[in-house]
């Protein structure tokens, strides 16, 4: 199937029958991105779940990677780096760590 196709693709959807195009306008996600997970074999309610940003507790606040990248003056890879290996909040926005 072609992107204009599955613009019309239909899935169940809490037991009725929806386009992906129907859901995009009324969840107000990306057509887009609703299609690629359509391609990727997601056919049900799970299609709307959004993989949220991880968000973690730094300085007090409960911040995405795009905040804290940018409060702390590092790139989105390294916070998510030390988010994906646990890493407690005053590391998370430290100077480079040494593995030593």
């Amino acid at each position: 199937m072609n992107r204009k196709d599955l613009t019309h693709a239909q899935v169940n959807f809490y037991g009725e029958r929806k386009t992906l195009e129907e859901l995009s306008n009324e969840y107000e996600i990306n057509l887009k991105t609703l299609i690629s997970r359509y391609r990727k074999g997601v056919k049900n309610e799970k299609i709307l779940l959004n993989p949220k940003k991880p968000e973690v507790l730094v300085n007090g606040k409960v911040m995405n990677i795009d905040e804290i990248s940018k409060e702390a003056g590092k790139s989105r890879s390294t916070i998510y780096y030390r988010i994906k290996k646990g890493y407690k909040e005053d590391v998370l926005v430290s100077p480079k760590i040494n593995s030593d």
